[in-house]
């Protein structure tokens, strides 16, 4: 397993599973950005999940939307992916997912990298039918960012504020 995967949340790595067993049920070669965004939607609670139902989009008309198209992109080839010989379980498109994955939680100075900066790689990438239409439902890349951004603050904020709790019952405690 590639290194970077060892920055992955729990709830990540099963989508990164779950996304590669679809592919097997499928009888498909790689991994596209819509296999993660359907696994993203099949967890019961995740960062994605909640995100997109704060902006009003329901996971179940996504997922239908999803897989009343999957034959088109399953089948889809990336321009760029050519007819290389090489044999890689994810497509270019899915592992650019990954990189502006990384890249987010970086941005939200995070070490981490969770469910939300899958779903913002994925948007990052607009042509792809799940962004696309992600984008009809009103989800736009710069919308994701600010509430991943103030997840993020709220996160370290309550990290802070346990420790400072802790430090104030071993002073009191003494």
């Amino acid at each position: 397993m590639p290194e970077i995967y060892s920055r992955f949340t729990s709830e990540a790595l099963y989508v990164m599973r779950r996304a590669r067993e679809m592919i097997e049920e499928d009888g498909g070669r790689q991994i596209r950005p819509e296999h993660l965004l359907l696994a993203m939607l099949e967890l019961n609670q995740s960062d994605a999940k909640r995100m997109l139902g704060k902006l009003g989009i329901r996971p179940r008309t996504v997922a239908k939307h999803l897989a009343e198209g999957r034959p088109e992109w399953l089948h889809w080839d990336d321009p760029e992916e050519g007819s290389s010989t090489v044999r890689s379980y994810m497509s270019k498109a899915a592992r650019s997912v990954v990189d502006q994955a990384l890249l987010e939680a970086t941005r939200d100075q995070v070490f981490r990298i969770s469910t939300r900066h899958l779903l913002l790689g994925l948007m990052a990438q607009p042509n792809r039918p799940g962004a696309a239409f992600l984008l009809e439902q009103g989800a736009t890349l710069e919308g994701l960012r600010v509430r991943s951004s103030l997840q993020s603050a709220c996160n370290r904020s309550i990290a802070a504020s346990a420790r400072l709790s802790k430090c104030w019952y071993v002073f009191w405690r003494n």
